[in-house]
């Protein structure tokens, strides 16, 4: 039998760690397994005792045996900076070069201090490139990479959450299947959310939204009023607390986000939303979101064959929509 190359992603969502195996044999891609483990908090993970945080990091492997030492993983929440620039193109390294200089002009931190990567979007309509730059702060990127290795793991690429959900929504690997048209994506996390825009294959605009859903478990939504049910209060803000700001706080985000890119690209209007990640089958969130955006809204998972089922794939749980597209990083790069 053919030895499957095995691919490991592990998402750092609030008090949880999510992984995901693809596997590579004669029938292609197929996702191998999908585990979630309880895991320290954000804090924990930037500030905490590392041997502490590796050592859950280790167990949660270990609970995966089939999971490889090689891993990809993300940052994300509010220490990550991302820029939308358009420069001309250029060569890779003047382009590196061209982000850093970019990153001290409008970052408010000394670029030594910071890890600065261009990531190229694509090219617009006047021939610029459109380019993301990702800025992080440099102790926390040796730190991850740190923890990664006291826990007997190498961090073969640290990526964004943003750029998984890309790989889902945008080709044959997510549910509901793309169009063709303009897309906007909302991943619901724990800790933070993520919400990208493609246009086509593009992907267009991409936003962090500062607000997670915590320990929602339960929601409806009755026309005018919406409700929630939390097994304690989640704050993720330093304004927003408890259910009902938490949803009003989501809204405000939801909009300004599509306000924005909209004042930019008036020739190209959304033309659906797709909900994944933690309560994103909820109807009545749906419903709200319908009824508040005046948008078609589906929830929206990843479609991946599994092993053992041949070419025949089916929807995942979507809130691994971000682990199986950090590991799609490999097959789509």
């Amino acid at each position: 039998m053919l030895r499957k190359k095995v691919l490991t992603a592990v998402e750092i969502d609030g008090g949880e760690l999510r992984m995901a195996l693809l596997g590579h044999s004669r029938r292609g891609w197929e996702v191998l397994a999908l585990h979630r483990y309880p895991g320290p908090g954000l804090q924990a993970w930037e500030e905490g005792d590392v041997e502490e945080v590796a050592a859950v990091l280790r167990a949660a492997l270990k609970s995966l045996p089939r999971a490889g030492r090689r891993v990809i993983t993300a940052l994300g929440g509010p220490r990550v900076i991302l820029r939308q620039l358009q420069l001309p193109p250029m060569p890779p390294k003047e382009l590196e070069q061209a982000v850093v200089w970019e990153a001290e002009r409008l970052l408010p931190f000394p670029s030594g201090e910071l890890v600065v990567r261009p990531v190229v979007l694509g090219e617009n309509r006047s021939g610029q490139q459109n380019v993301l730059l990702v800025a992080a702060p440099r102790e926390l990127v040796y730190r991850y990479h740190h923890i990664f290795r006291r826990a007997g793991l190498q961090i073969v690429a640290i990526d964004l959450q943003h750029l998984a959900l890309w790989r889902v929504f945008h080709g044959p690997f997510g549910h509901p299947a793309h169009n063709g048209g303009v897309r906007a994506v909302l991943n619901l996390g724990l800790s933070f959310s993520q919400f990208i825009i493609l246009r086509g294959q593009e992907l267009a605009y991409l936003r962090s939204l500062p607000v997670g859903l915590g320990e929602v478990r339960a929601f409806s939504y009755g026309g005018e009023d919406a409700t929630v049910e939390i097994e304690r209060e989640a704050a993720f803000t330093a304004e927003e607390a408890g259910g009902q700001n938490l949803l009003e706080a989501l809204m405000r985000e939801v909009r300004r986000s599509l306000d924005f890119y909209q004042l930019q690209e008036r020739e190209y209007p959304v033309e659906e939303l797709v909900v994944t990640g933690q309560l994103s089958g909820a109807e009545g969130l749906l419903d709200m979101l319908r009824a508040e955006l005046g948008l078609p809204v589906e929830a929206g998972r990843p479609f991946i064959s599994k092993a053992g089922g041949g070419n025949e794939g089916g929807p995942e749980d979507s809130s691994f929509a971000v682990a199986l597209g950090l590991a799609l990083r490999e097959v789509l790069s």
